[in-house]
């Protein structure tokens, strides 16, 4: 199998200092209505109400993508998403 195709290299030299010291969620996958993303972001959106030590990381795209962004700014999560 070659691998290569899904390698990028990435300098993540600026973001360490940024996010020092975040808990990190991570969620890999399609951004398709049918996975539930939108139900992630309320949830974040609650839980950034007691502690803003949280980053999420989506990994991923689909025809969903447009939704979740806007989702992320009208839930006030653009410095946490």
């Amino acid at each position: 199998m070659n691998f290569d195709r899904f390698q990028k290299s990435l300098d993540l030299s600026s973001l360490r200092n940024k996010y020092a010291g975040k808990k990190v969620l991570l969620t890999v996958g399609g951004l398709w209505g049918r996975k539930g993303h939108d139900l992630a972001l309320h949830a974040l959106a609650e839980v950034m109400k007691h502690r803003q030590d949280i980053l999420y990381v989506m990994v991923g795209d689909g025809n969903g993508r447009v939704e979740l962004e806007a989702l992320v700014d009208s839930l006030g999560l653009r410095p946490y998403v």
